[in-house]
């Protein structure tokens, strides 16, 4: 069984899970935490996060990041049969910013 979930900061009408007419229900022992995009970082910092997140909840969970760099449908689904995952949670960070908090000083460092 696969479960795929979108995230993202906006609204919209995405479908939050999937479940085959017809299947039994079967709970699910591993989850693979993909991050979709191309900046390495960033998909380490959210799956490492989400992973982080559903381990403390008491899930069984691991990060794509740690096992591939590349993502296509093939390699994930590889990695899943490698570690035994039963579920995938795929994620995709729509928008990022990033302030910056500047407070004056009337002392004078010289």
């Amino acid at each position: 069984m696969i479960v795929a979930l979108g995230l993202s900061c906006s609204s919209s009408n995405t479908p939050t899970s999937w479940k085959k007419p017809n299947s039994h229900e079967t709970p699910i022992e591993k989850i693979l935490v993909v991050s979709l995009g191309k900046d390495i970082d960033r998909r380490k910092l959210l799956e490492k996060e989400l992973m982080y997140r559903l381990r403390t909840s008491g899930y069984k969970a691991e990060a794509s990041v740690d096992y591939l760099r590349v993502l296509n449908r093939e390699n994930v689904i590889q990695i899943m049969d490698s570690i035994n995952a039963d579920g995938v949670l795929t994620m995709q960070l729509k928008d990022f910013k990033q302030d910056e908090k500047w407070q004056r000083s009337d002392r004078y460092m010289g």
